[in-house]
């Protein structure tokens, strides 16, 4: 029997807490059939490796003769995993050959766990974590939920960086006492999520001279989650965990297994340059978890041992590389540059970032949110992306989940949108 609400006395972050933005949009389509998710960041179900992941799976017993694999693992994770992504890093031709360490790994469900285990060993409620602007909408969610303040770093009209308004914005939060409240920096170095851009070296070498100049010197967060999803060649830039320029700022390099082999398994890590912080890191997750599922490690550590890992992150690249073609084609062919759209075509991931002109408010239940919705198209709204919610005429549209065929008609309805209003 249900108890009355008044029996429970939540915390303060439990009584801050609510159904989280990503939440609202998966269940969109379930309640309403025959809606086209543009916005779903899922993988694309017909490119996932069944037969690859089947033929590690029944290969597993000779290579762990005593069924290691379906035991409980460590909180780490898996020792032979975690010196294969390290080598795998290393071996990258823009990083340098000693940037990663397996003992400083940690293999989570999912990049986001490291995420919010990271956040939550750093920050208190008040404290402010800098983001890039526009951010990954889930960590704004996530800092949400941790009573954690995003300040978004400013960016000029191209995207890029803006160091002197950063600067600016910096010297504004020294005057109001507030810059010791500064507890970690947030960067989403290759085709983030969700402008899909990547960060030049000149971009990453000035963000940290500008932190150093404010005497900022505070844990920096790489999400590389979309890295391996290049559409042709990886991106040339390094990461922070292979620039000097860092040297003196506590890294943490975050990537994943779970968007370039199976969503599923949820495999990601993150690489941390701080002894101690890590140390926390696994003291938390200690507590939650106990360690991530060690037979869905196994499957990827053996992907990687056998070398069948890179040849399907190149297949997978090229795959989502034609549907973002064929996105591209249909909006191109919509003439809706016509009408004040505008994107960039992305180079890697599985997302396209646009901005409507500035009378074209794309939040949820606005005009334009209702009509897509009439049509039978949602999208993820732009001002979920920024730290301040505004502006309000962006819109993020992903390639992943539906196959080509619907992807074209989902793009078609959205484009019939734009025309219509």
């Amino acid at each position: 029997m249900t108890q009355e609400p008044h029996t429970i006395r939540f915390s303060n972050i439990g009584e801050t807490l609510e159904v989280p933005v990503i939440n609202q949009l998966m269940a969109i389509p379930l309640e309403k059939p025959g809606i086209l998710s543009l916005a779903a960041g899922f993988t694309d179900n017909l490119a996932l490796p069944v037969e690859l992941t089947l033929d590690i799976i029944s290969k597993l017993p000779e290579t762990n003769p005593n069924n290691e694999f379906l035991q409980y693992g460590t909180t780490q994770g898996r020792p032979e995993l975690r010196k294969r992504t390290a080598d795998r890093l290393n071996s990258l031709v823009m990083e340098d050959d000693r940037a990663f360490a397996a003992e400083d790994i940690v293999v989570c469900n999912g990049s986001q766990q490291a995420l919010f285990l990271a956040t939550q060993t750093l920050c208190n409620p008040g404290d402010i974590v800098l983001v890039e602007n526009p951010s990954y909408f889930v960590y704004l969610s996530m800092l949400q939920s941790l009573q954690v303040n995003p300040v978004g770093i400013p960016v000029d009209e191209s995207g890029k960086m803006d160091f002197d308004a950063f600067a600016i914005l910096l010297d504004q939060l020294k005057n109001e006492s507030k810059l010791h409240k500064v507890k970690a920096a947030y960067l989403m170095g290759y085709h983030a999520n969700p402008s899909s851009r990547c960060l030049s070296l000149e971009e990453k070498q000035g963000f940290a001279s500008t932190l150093k100049k404010a005497g900022l010197i505070v844990p920096v967060i790489e999400d590389a989650a979309y890295r391996d999803l290049a559409f042709e060649s990886m991106d040339p830039t390094p990461s922070i965990m292979s620039l000097r320029d860092y040297e003196a700022f506590p890294r943490l390099y975050l990537g994943t297994y779970t968007k370039p082999y199976a969503t599923g398994l949820k495999i990601g890590y993150g690489c941390c340059s701080h002894k101690k912080w890590l140390e926390k890191i696994l003291c938390a997750k200690g507590n939650q978890d106990f360690g991530t599922s060690n037979f869905s490690q196994a499957i990827i550590e053996r992907a990687l041992i056998d070398n069948r890992y890179e040849a399907l992150t190149r297949e997978l690249g090229s795959h989502y590389g034609k549907k973002a073609e064929l996105l591209h084609e249909v909006l191109e062919n919509a003439g809706i540059q016509n009408k004040g759209w505008h994107w960039d075509k992305p180079t890697g991931g599985l997302l396209f970032w646009m901005k409507a002109p500035e009378s074209v408010n794309t939040d949820m239940g606005k005009a334009f949110c209702l009509e897509c919705e009439k049509q039978g198209v949602i999208y993820v709204p732009g001002s979920f992306c920024f730290a301040n919610q505004e502006p309000h005429n962006f819109i993020r549209l992903s390639i992943g989940a539906l196959p080509d065929e619907k992807l074209v008609e989902a793009s078609k309805r959205f484009c019939k949108v734009i025309h219509s209003l």
